[in-house]
């Protein structure tokens, strides 16, 4: 009778212990750690070629005699441009080249009367570009070739009919120094402001009793959107 009350002691406080670490919360599993992503710089790498549009304004003196006869104005200017660059450390050197379709007409009266007309219809540049590179942007330093399409032509009206027209058309060539800053907005797309300028060199046109010599100064600002491939 003893040893059956016992056994059944014994059963009914091990049902009581198992019925009671049911009851107990689980033990819940340790969490998923959140994942690491390493951090990345947003400084963009300037070296490969890229190529894009420009578009800005121009305005010039012409030089020599031919400043009293053609003067200067101001024009608008719409082109191309390309280049590569290659960075190390901050350090930006490149080359970059354009061309542009330019508006530029001067015209000027001087005495006689003598009416005088100058224009530009294009300019070409192939230039040198160093740079430092901070962030997303780009400053620098650019200077190189220059040259232009120049025309002009002078109608003296004190001269006897038949001689008093004279007229020239070429290419004028010359170097061009600038800087500017420029602007990664993506990986691929830049956005550029600069300043360039150039100097013609002088030549003489026309022929006697009119010969004169004519070079030009132009300031050029554009700005551009390039594409980085």
């Amino acid at each position: 009778m003893l040893k059956s009350f016992s056994l059944a002691a014994v059963v009914a406080l091990s049902s009581a212990a198992i019925a009671s670490a049911a009851d107990l919360p689980r033990r819940s599993e340790p969490a998923d750690p959140a994942p690491y992503y390493a951090p990345t710089s947003g400084a963009l790498n300037w070296t490969g070629a890229y190529a894009g549009i420009n578009a800005g304004l121009d305005w010039n003196a012409f030089s020599g005699s031919a400043g009293k006869v053609w003067g200067g104005d101001i024009g608008a200017m719409l082109g191309v441009t390309g280049g590569y660059n290659y960075q190390f450390g901050q350090a930006v050197l490149g080359v970059e080249g354009d061309w542009d379709i330019d508006s530029l007409r001067s015209k000027k009266t001087t005495v006689g009367p003598a009416f005088g007309f100058g224009k530009s219809t294009s300019t070409l540049t192939l230039r040198a570009r160093a740079g430092y590179a901070t962030d997303r942007a780009l400053i620098f330093l650019t200077g190189g070739y220059a040259g232009a399409s120049v025309s002009g032509s002078l109608n003296d009206t004190s001269l006897p009919a038949g001689g008093q027209y004279f007229s020239t058309q070429g290419w004028r060539n010359g170097f061009a120094l600038g800087g500017g800053i420029e602007y990664a907005f993506t990986d691929h797309i830049s956005g550029k402001a600069e300043y360039i300028y150039e100097n013609l060199t002088t030549q003489n046109v026309f022929a006697a009793p009119r010969a004169l010599n004519a070079g030009s100064r132009d300031s050029l600002v554009r700005a551009g959107v390039n594409y980085h491939f």
